[in-house]
């Protein structure tokens, strides 16, 4: 764990149509979607990765990424700094008389976190890692011991600890 600088309320308030908001929804959206993109900023500069995920409804705090431990990104990731993960469910492109009012239904989640320190033991990796798997490709086993742990992401509730 670390002790940071609280976040600032207004970063994760949102500011347009929030009449839109479903704060309520943000589990169910993390379980259905497929694609969580992480942005980090480092000394290399800002980048924003796609990548695959496991969520768990049942343990709602904990988002863990799957990549590459010598990854930049999982690098950054596991170094504790601050990261931006946010998960988006295109529902639907929406058509208009004029090209310039064309638009997207979408849902998402924007959440600002941190790695935690707590990492998961290798049978837990292994088990989350077959989670991972039956999610995407139903039915298909683990064929391959994970050479790391999975990286365990705490979503942000309130002011990093």
């Amino acid at each position: 764990m670390t002790n940071a600088t609280p976040l600032s309320p207004d970063r994760a308030r949102l500011q347009m149509h929030r009449e839109r908001a479903v704060p309520d929804q943000a589990a169910q959206f993390l379980a259905d979607g497929f694609v969580a993109h992480v942005g980090i900023a480092d000394a290399e500069g800002s980048a924003v990765i796609p990548m695959t995920y496991h969520y768990d409804i049942e343990a709602p705090a904990t988002l863990y990424l799957h990549g590459a431990h010598h990854s930049r990104l999982m690098q950054t990731v596991a170094s504790g700094q601050r990261v931006c993960v946010t998960v988006t469910i295109t529902d639907g492109l929406v058509y208009s008389k004029t090209a310039l009012h064309h638009s997207l239904n979408y849902r998402s989640v924007v959440a600002f976190c941190r790695a935690s320190a707590d990492q998961p033991s290798l049978e837990q990796s292994r088990t989350l890692l077959q989670a991972m798997i039956a999610r995407y490709w139903g039915g298909r086993a683990v064929g391959a011991v994970p050479t790391a742990p999975a990286t365990t992401i705490r979503p942000f509730r309130g002011p990093p600890e």
